[in-house]
């Protein structure tokens, strides 16, 4: 007998079928028991009447492989309409290790890092499984689109002889006879210079950025949906193309993966005809005038104002997105081509989707002379992009284009809260290809001190580093620092009651622990550490501890008020020097969960 899908037993009524899957869940209650089975199709209930039948689940846990022949009746009490009776099970892999996480409810309820952490598992819940059904969605919309518009596909080099973006957010990688390369950080050279062989093309293809982002919107690697078009009559049909694809990419997800986007409690986003163009100068002035928060001498926006401009977009103009022109400049690549009105800015724009970038694209320069003394003029030996050039000295049509995060927009469009979460096995700062990385455990005050300043100057976080007489509690801090109280981050090192294990709370220094509030997120009653106990195991002195507990193997929890202040204060692993920086810089940096913890 062939095997019959989940998906085709709505067909089969009244038929003998074969089925064949994982133990989702068995529930036994006496005579009649239900067993569900998953398969690449979703999960089916198979009845179990016979005693016989279901003695052969006997210490087989979810997960175990099994075979299943019975009959296909019509119910009303699953979501297919059918269920299978009088079965005959066959266990071909009985699995007897419980699993490490609960898959047969309707919701995990797990933290970011232990979703991270037991990936392999985490993605046979369904709504997992809904997520990146939806991402394939993504990819066919995307590529559907380009081919109506008679883009080709092509697949670029990853190992480069030269960092294909420059500056230093490369990852360089030791190569034969003493060579180095580096990972691609986006395909845009090899996609411009295939403009001048196809005319339109795109690509859809991992990506490698070295950027010490602890963010909701940051990876390492990302997979990039890329296009380039050549013969454009202005700068605005780059735009025009950018719009166009995002549109498409929502319209088929949501004519495709309606059922996945429901599950996951997606809403549809709001799409206008013309979606919203503004100047990121523009944009700074609403922000000023809605909110009173001033960015408009910042060169670009800042996530405030991303999150800020859509929320406003949404509610005056009705449309989920908004597309950011004419950045400065000095923010963008040597290739961006510079506005005819003001050399100061380029025709380059963002895609703006609830509240985060997910595209950067705009008009390239195509004029060999200029793009010589653009390179020249951004410090690039000419040399090691000869290839590059090679193809403008030979005849280049005027041409832009673009590059999308598909995990960035398969998150907005379901209404996920992290990016990674939209990423199948994540490399990040703690992960690479799913796997945590082995952290170094750093132990004393002065070694401390220095690994915090050393990673802050590495990731060009602004901070403020003093010395001070000694400063044991809080108000001695402030004091010194001629800050409020508020300002100062207080570091509790905790032990959980039974398991003895170490957390790290963070609150504002005018405000005390909500010891409740953070067991029930911990889930064991918690108690201060002792003063010795915290010597023998950090080698810090109590009031010198900092917040940084995930450098000497702590968890952080943080309290909302410290990773809202502007500027937040510390001890930095002595009782005599201070670090100050913003809070919401220290919440990054700490990897904190941050909060409700203080009363």
């Amino acid at each position: 007998m062939e095997r019959t899908l989940s998906t085709q037993l709505p067909k089969s009524v009244g038929k003998q079928v074969l089925i064949k899957g994982w133990l989702h869940n068995l529930r036994e209650l006496g005579k009649i028991n239900f067993l569900i089975l998953r398969d690449r199709g979703g999960l089916v209930q198979v009845v179990v009447e016979d005693k016989k039948e279901i003695d052969k689940l006997k210490g087989a846990q979810v997960g175990s492989i099994l075979t299943v022949t019975g009959e296909v009746k019509s119910t009303q009490n699953t979501e297919l309409g059918v269920e299978i009776t009088q079965p005959e099970i066959e266990v071909v892999n009985k699995i007897s290790e419980v699993s490490p996480l609960v898959l047969n409810k309707e919701d995990m309820e797990l933290d970011l890092d232990t979703l991270l952490d037991e990936r392999v598992i985490a993605l046979r819940h369904p709504k997992q499984q809904a997520i990146f059904r939806i991402q394939q969605g993504v990819k066919e919309g995307f590529r559907k689109a380009m081919k109506t518009k008679e883009f080709t596909e092509i697949s670029s080099p990853k190992l480069l002889a030269e960092a294909s973006e420059g500056g230093t957010n490369f990852f360089k990688v030791p190569y034969f006879d003493g060579a180095n390369v580096f990972l691609a950080q986006s395909p845009q050279f090899y996609k411009q210079m295939m403009v001048g062989v196809f005319e339109r093309v795109f690509e859809i293809g991992p990506v490698f950025r070295a950027e010490k982002h602890n963010t909701s919107r940051h990876m390492s690697e990302y997979v990039s949906l890329d296009a380039e078009m050549g013969f454009i009559d202005s700068w605005e049909d780059i735009l025009d193309l950018i719009e166009y694809a995002i549109k498409e990419i929502i319209q088929y997800v949501w004519d495709n993966y309606e059922a996945d986007l429901r599950l996951l409690g997606a809403t549809k986003p709001l799409i206008e005809a013309k979606v919203p163009r503004l100047k990121i100068t523009e944009i700074h002035d609403i922000v000023f005038k809605e909110t009173g928060k001033d960015f408009r001498a910042e060169p670009d926006l800042e996530p405030e104002e991303e999150r800020f401009i859509c929320e406003y977009s949404a509610k005056e103009w009705n449309s989920d997105l908004v597309l950011a022109t004419h950045f400065p400049t000095k923010k963008r690549p040597f290739y961006t081509y510079p506005s005819d009105e003001n050399p100061e800015e380029t025709y380059s724009g963002d895609m703006l989707f609830r509240g985060v970038e997910i595209v950067t694209g705009g008009r390239r320069i195509t004029d060999y002379t200029q793009l010589v003394a653009n390179a020249t003029k951004w410090g690039v030996d000419l040399e090691k992009i000869r290839d590059y050039l090679q193809a403008f000295k030979f005849g280049m049509p005027a041409e832009g284009g673009f590059g999308m995060g598909l995990e960035r927009v398969t998150a907005k469009i379901i209404g996920l809260h992290n990016v990674k979460e939209a990423s199948l096995f994540v490399t990040d700062l703690k992960r690479a290809g799913g796997t945590k990385l082995a952290k170094r455990v750093i132990n004393g005050g002065a070694n401390i001190r220095d690994a915090i300043v050393a990673m802050l100057k590495e990731r060009e976080i602004k901070f403020t580093h003093m010395e001070h007489e000694e400063t044991p509690t809080s108000e001695d801090s402030a004091r010194v620092r001629g800050a409020a109280l508020s300002e100062g981050a207080k570091a509790l090192i905790l032990a959980g009651k039974q398991s003895g294990t170490n957390v790290m709370l963070v609150v504002p220094g005018d405000k005390k622990a909500d010891f409740k509030a953070l067991e029930e997120v911990v889930g064991e009653k918690l108690e201060m550490e002792k003063p010795d106990k915290i010597q023998q195991k950090f080698g810090l002195q109590i009031g010198g501890v900092p917040p940084y507990g995930n450098l000497f193997g702590l968890k952080v929890y943080m309290d909302e008020a410290v990773a809202a202040n502007k500027v937040v204060s510390f001890n930095c692993g002595l009782r005599t020097e201070s670090i100050s920086m913003s809070g919401s810089d220290l919440a990054e940096t700490t990897e904190a969960s941050v909060g409700n913890f203080s009363a």
